[in-house]
């Protein structure tokens, strides 16, 4: 996910990665996806 081309192929990515952890979608909701701009690279 990181440096994605833009936004949209980065919410495509991150769609699938909490599809393929499930158990983890509360973190990654909650935690990573709000600080998003601080690690994400996307134009």
């Amino acid at each position: 996910m990181r440096n994605s081309l833009c936004s949209r192929q980065f919410e495509t990515k991150w769609a699938k990665l909490i599809e393929e952890y499930p158990v983890c979608e509360q973190y990654l909701t909650h935690t990573l996806y709000l600080y998003k701009e601080s690690w994400a690279s996307f134009a």
